[in-house]
């Protein structure tokens, strides 16, 4: 399984990774991030994108057309 970030078309972003303690912990450092036990995925609402994605992207994570283009639009200065 990768490090990927997708949108969810419902105004959540989705986050999957294979179980890593330090990831969870970044992760848990976001202030409105839930764990969605039966899809065992994360999820952040799209206002966070900007947050979400300048925290994983130095991790290797893969960002979706979605997450790239809303991260643009609200000022994201990294280059995904």
């Amino acid at each position: 399984m990768s490090r990927d970030v997708a949108h969810d078309g419902a105004g959540s972003f989705r986050i999957r990774f294979p179980f890593d303690r330090r990831l969870v912990e970044l992760l848990k450092s976001l202030p409105r991030r839930r764990w969605q036990a039966a899809d065992k995925v994360w999820s952040v609402p799209d206002d966070d994108v900007v947050l979400l994605v300048d925290l994983l992207q130095p991790e290797g994570f893969d960002f979706d057309d979605e997450a790239r283009a809303r991260y643009a639009a609200r000022g994201g200065n990294r280059e995904l």
